[in-house]
């Protein structure tokens, strides 16, 4: 029985070790640097979306859909040139890495331009003239 059971084993292992595919390079896809625009904004508005996840499903829309139509394409195009481009690891990681320093880059900015706003505030404050009341 043990026999069998291992058996059976090694075969499922085996059998499942084939070779993948490369999937065929679709007529319609999305250049690389396109690729990485889409993949940001989705980032950036799923964030967005999970800071007010109630006003987005009262207003029926997906942030999916929201992408695609500004990116003027459909889901099956996005579908089709994510795995042609998921089978080439390194072109996939390259795609992910310009994105990751996107996100860092808009980062370092707006973190300045609060720590910006916060200085101008506390100048602001300071610089203020504060007349004393006289006494009569």
């Amino acid at each position: 029985m043990r026999i069998a059971v291992v058996g059976i084993v090694i075969v499922l292992v085996l059998v499942s070790c084939h070779k993948v595919k490369k999937p065929p390079k679709p007529d319609n896809l999305i250049p690389k640097n396109e690729m990485v625009n889409i993949i940001l904004d989705l980032s950036l508005l799923r964030s967005a979306e999970g800071s007010n996840k109630a006003k987005t499903q009262t207003e029926g829309y997906t942030v999916e859909t929201y992408v695609y139509k500004r990116h003027n394409i459909d889901s099956l195009q996005f579908a089709l040139s994510n795995d042609y481009y998921t089978y080439d690891l390194e072109t996939y990681q390259d795609i992910y890495k310009q994105v990751e320093d996107s996100l860092t880059s808009l980062k370092e900015f707006y973190t300045q331009k609060r720590d910006s706003i916060m200085e101008r505030r506390k100048k602001s404050k300071k610089d203020s003239v504060v007349v004393p009341k006289q006494k009569t």
